[in-house]
């Protein structure tokens, strides 16, 4: 993202999945393939990580709102 002219602009990856021409990936298979947070995928955390899916998205939303695509 950039707002070097005052305006939020997405740019790189952001901007390719804003108009669809790259995919969004869930966060439970970014959380898979780190290591570090493999045991996020465990049956226990399932209502955490949708929780933070659900947060994500509406992040997303707002930045798609904010730079008006």
């Amino acid at each position: 993202m950039s707002t070097r002219t005052g305006k939020l602009t997405l740019t790189a990856d952001s901007e390719r999945i804003a108009v669809g021409k790259q995919e969004k990936k869930p966060l439970m298979d970014w959380f898979s393939a780190q290591g570090r947070y493999k045991h996020l995928t465990k049956d226990k955390y399932i209502p955490l990580v949708q929780t933070l899916q659900e947060r994500l998205d509406a992040k997303w939303e707002r930045l798609l709102k904010l730079s008006k695509l």
